[in-house]
């Protein structure tokens, strides 16, 4: 079991920091409230850096499907990056995040990163855009179509006010950390409505120079590179900023420092991820990696919640990719939405009340018979569950929302889960048995050809000496 943060944890083979790696993905959250993501696909493009094939370039584009399950309208998220994506230009700071909108004429900038979509977006005449892709590699195509509908998220971009100022910019910079926030003030998201967002990312900065295997015998200051890469899970990527702000304002030597880390450690944690009632699930995630230039992408490694898929079958020949699964819908047997779903319809589908010990088997055979309580507490606390009297010395359950009243219950079970403010130490740890996080992280390595960075050193005297002799023939 591993701890995040203050007092929530998860379940699995836990996080394999590597020294040197770079992190990608993103955190997408509401605070307060709960937030599904239908779909959540990942794309990570890789080439090499312009006028330094030694280093390389990331561009990262998220396409996501944002269902809101609250009573009010959505309006606006933060989003959360392990990385800078911030530049400099004309002596400000600008954020390096764009938002398009997703509709049938989409703009030639974004065109290369549509692959993973069968054709265009479709408008129809309510204003919702259909967007159909690909479910899992190993079903049919016939089984692997998904139609998913949504409305056009207009976001605008911006720097949260707390964190806006120069100060604030500053700190979270030398963290290495982005946080900003999407406004839909022109298309607020309602209550159980779903809309397409399409975020395009580029990092300022990633860590570290890559390392060289090996450099050519024949052929002076060209080297073979490669650098290991991780993609984290949301809950990994708030994880590594909540342990960064802490060294920080531990190892402090000013006081100002250590009130500036505190001021956003609290906005964003305190009153943003932590706060009671903030749940973000995604139900669909897919991780792309595609590389270009004769960058080879190998030794790609997963945790357990997260599939590997394999190869992409690209269009363009020079480039390659690999890609993956996650998310709740691969990991029915462990998420708090899915089991209660489960459980709601076992009941109502017998039409009888049922023991736990029944319900445990025929729902949750592995998990721990006391977590599998907790999740029947929780359920009758948030409406969905009564107890029906008892059978011998033990009580009996069954379904008490109607079908209107099923949908809230659930998301009020998910901000019991997402409670953590909790002061029962084992009541954590068994609602961390079952969660609508399940947590991943997944490593490769990119290798590739490039001439060192002592290569104009090598050519300055060569180019020297060669015009000494042609100057000797004249």
């Amino acid at each position: 079991m591993r701890c995040i943060g203050r007092g929530a944890c998860w379940r699995g083979e836990g996080s394999r920091n590597i020294r040197g790696s770079v992190r990608m993905c993103i955190d997408v959250f509401a605070p307060g409230r709960c937030l599904d993501v239908d779909l959540l696909w990942e794309q990570i493009w890789i080439k090499k850096r312009d006028g330094k094939p030694d280093q390389l370039d990331f561009t990262e584009v998220y396409d996501l499907l944002i269902t809101n399950p609250e009573e009010t309208p959505l309006r606006e998220v933060l989003v959360l990056f392990p990385h800078d994506c911030t530049f400099e230009k004309m002596e400000k700071w600008h954020i390096g995040v764009k938002a398009w909108p997703v509709c049938e004429a989409m703009p030639a900038e974004v065109e290369p990163y549509s692959w993973p979509f069968v054709g265009a977006p479709k408008e129809s005449p309510g204003g919702l855009v259909e967007r159909t892709y690909f479910c899992e590699p190993r079903l049919t195509r016939e089984q692997a179509m998904v139609h998913a509908k949504g409305r056009t998220l207009r976001a605008d971009v911006s720097f949260p006010n707390v964190l806006g100022c120069a100060k604030s910019q500053k700190h979270m910079r030398s963290l290495a950390k982005t946080a900003v926030r999407l406004t839909f003030d022109e298309t607020p998201l309602g209550p159980g409505e779903k809309g397409w967002l399409l975020l395009e990312v580029k990092p300022r900065v990633m860590d570290g120079p890559p390392r060289r295997a090996r450099e050519f015998p024949v052929i002076p200051h060209k080297f073979s590179f490669y650098k290991r890469l991780e993609i984290v899970c949301p809950v990994l990527v708030r994880e590594s900023l909540y342990a960064r702000l802490g060294e920080h304002m531990a190892e402090a030597k000013d006081t100002a420092v250590a009130q500036e880390c505190n001021r956003i450690k609290s906005f964003l944690f305190d009153e943003g991820i932590y706060r009671d009632g903030t749940s973000t699930r995604i139900i669909d995630q897919r991780i792309s990696l595609i590389a270009r230039e004769s960058i080879e992408l190998g030794e790609p490694t997963c945790t357990k919640s997260a599939s590997f898929y394999g190869s992409i079958p690209l269009a363009d020949e020079k480039a390659t990719g690999l890609w993956w699964g996650a998310g709740s819908q691969h990991n029915e047997t462990l998420d708090i939405h899915h089991l209660a779903c489960r459980a709601i319809s076992k009941l109502e589908f017998v039409n009888r009340k049922e023991k736990l010990v029944d319900l445990v088997r025929d729902l949750a055979p592995s998990a721990k018979h006391e977590a599998f309580s907790l999740l029947v507490r929780k359920m009758i606390e948030a409406g969905l569950l009564e107890c029906g009297g008892a059978v011998g010395s033990e009580e009996v359950w069954l379904a008490s929302a109607s079908k209107q009243g099923q949908a809230q219950g659930l998301v009020r079970l998910r901000k019991l889960y997402a409670r953590f403010s909790t002061q029962d130490e084992a009541e954590r740890f068994l609602l961390a048995e079952f969660s609508d996080l399940h947590p991943f992280q997944i490593a490769y390595k990119a290798s590739w050809v490039g001439w060192g960075e002592d290569l104009e050193q090598w050519i300055k005297p060569l180019v020297g000496f060669i015009r000494k002799l042609e100057g000797d023939r004249s």
